[in-house]
């Protein structure tokens, strides 16, 4: 009954929803789907998608199958968020209201947003679920080996996921080898396949991601890092005390995970990006519901937990339901670009659903999947937009990027282009020269 629930709530608040970043995987996928490789674009490339497995899987699935790779992550997306509830309810089923917790899981603001939007999430949850189910219950130490191929798996979903080896390290001591050597060779063929391709094993999408080249060491943007670290715990507030409660009871070694994730997104700069931070979400309510069972106010708690959960949902869905409407509209003026296949478009945001409808070359000059972060590197801005020489410039101008921010400003960028209108707050701005190529559709233009 929950699982129908819960597809049902699925499909209802998320038909027709994919988020942004999702439509970046799907574009590598669909390249792989036609036999170009696992590229954004031909003939670049750049290992600008930190979920290889997804891609891979959409893509792989897409080909057998002859669906479209929009309708396979519909499906993918939907058999996932289903499997992390069954598998979460397996991790819970001791304790004092196990179906209950489910439920919170289950409809959680963020749990539901993020497994429902096109990204690898859901997939990510199942696996890392399955790693801790096993984790707690090999008190003989014999399954090392399952655990580090489940890593392998993991760490072509989410890079970070080689976090795990601190709880590893702890509770296998000197077996910890074994799993990290079936880790290594269940990861050694993508490692492979990347260093060729890409010449890197480290995503592209690492750099860009991260304030290292932006705001490091600045007052502003250690605000920017800590600030959803806060807001969780702000939001979550009650399972942290349940969560602590387990805690206290008894240490349990994957803390370790969840800990040593949230500091290295601190450190790392990952601020804007929420859906990294959904599988402390998780670990929260899976805590909480241990420290349920050993509180002597367990009916009274679990009664703040499910109207802060009422709470939260309703607010993450009514903002969710705007965003849904603009997304549309963003395909909507995409979709219209298709026209115009030669045009180069640069941007930083909106970049998947842009590159993924439009077909056009996309300039992403916050370095997800175009090679420019050697332009920042010696600050020639400038000589980007000549390589480039995009005809359509797509920049919100209220993110945080001075470099970018003093290039449009200058006169380098204002001769060259002029204001083209806006689309959902950020500004457009067409090559001067090529104002006469293509025509942008009014409506949306706003």
């Amino acid at each position: 009954m929950l699982l129908v629930l819960a597809l049902a709530a699925q499909q209802l608040f998320f038909s027709g929803y994919l988020i942004d970043d999702a439509f970046i995987s799907l574009k590598y996928a669909e390249n792989f789907a036609q036999g170009n490789g696992l590229v954004y674009q031909q003939g670049e490339a750049v290992y600008g998608v930190t979920s290889p497995l997804w891609s891979l899987l959409i893509g792989t699935i897409s080909k057998i199958s002859g669906f479209g790779v929009i309708g396979v992550v519909y499906f993918l997306r939907a058999l996932f968020y289903l499997s992390s509830i069954c598998l979460f309810y397996l991790l819970v089923k001791n304790t004092k209201h196990p179906l209950v917790f489910s439920a919170l899981y289950a409809f959680d603001a963020h749990i539901l947003h993020y497994g429902s939007s096109g990204l690898e999430t859901p997939l990510f949850l199942s696996f890392l679920m399955l790693f801790v189910y096993i984790f707690d219950r090999d008190t003989k130490n014999e399954r090392a080996g399952l655990l580090g191929a489940l890593l392998g798996l993991c760490l072509m979903l989410r890079p970070e996921s080689g976090l795990l080896f601190l709880p590893i390290i702890y509770k296998y001591r000197k077996n910890s080898v074994d799993v990290m050597f079936s880790a290594f060779l269940v990861y050694l063929p993508w490692l492979m396949y990347a260093l060729k391709t890409y010449g890197s094993f480290i995503p592209q999408t690492f750099w860009a991601k991260t304030i290292i080249h932006k705001q490091a060491f600045s007052l502003k943007g250690l605000v920017l890092t800590l600030y959803p670290i806060g807001m969780l715990f702000y939001k979550y507030g009650a399972f942290v005390f349940s969560a602590l409660l387990a805690l206290k009871k008894r240490f349990e070694p994957i803390i370790l995970f969840p800990i040593a994730l949230a500091g290295f997104y601190v450190l790392a700069g990952v601020h804007t990006y929420r859906w990294y931070y959904v599988p402390l979400v998780f670990f929260l309510i899976y805590f909480a519901a241990q420290g349920i069972k050993n509180s002597k106010f367990s009916n009274l708690l679990l009664l703040v937990l499910v109207c802060s959960q009422l709470a939260l949902v309703s607010r993450e869905y009514y903002l969710t339901r705007s965003s849904i409407v603009t997304e549309h509209e963003i395909i909507e003026f995409s979709k219209s670009l298709a026209d115009y296949p030669g045009i180069t478009i640069a941007t930083g945001d909106l970049l998947g659903m842009l590159g993924f409808y439009s077909q056009a070359q996309m300039l992403d000059f916050d370095g997800l999947v175009s090679p420019v972060l050697e332009y920042y590197a010696t600050n020639n801005i400038s000589g980007m937009f000549d390589f480039y020489s995009p005809e359509l410039v797509i920049y919100l101008s209220s993110q945080p990027f001075p470099d970018l921010n003093r290039y449009f400003e200058s006169s380098k960028f204002t001769d060259k282009y002029e204001p083209a209108g806006a689309l959902k707050g950020h500004d457009l701005y067409v090559r001067q020269d090529a104002s006469g190529l293509f025509k942008l559709p009014n409506p949306v233009c706003q």
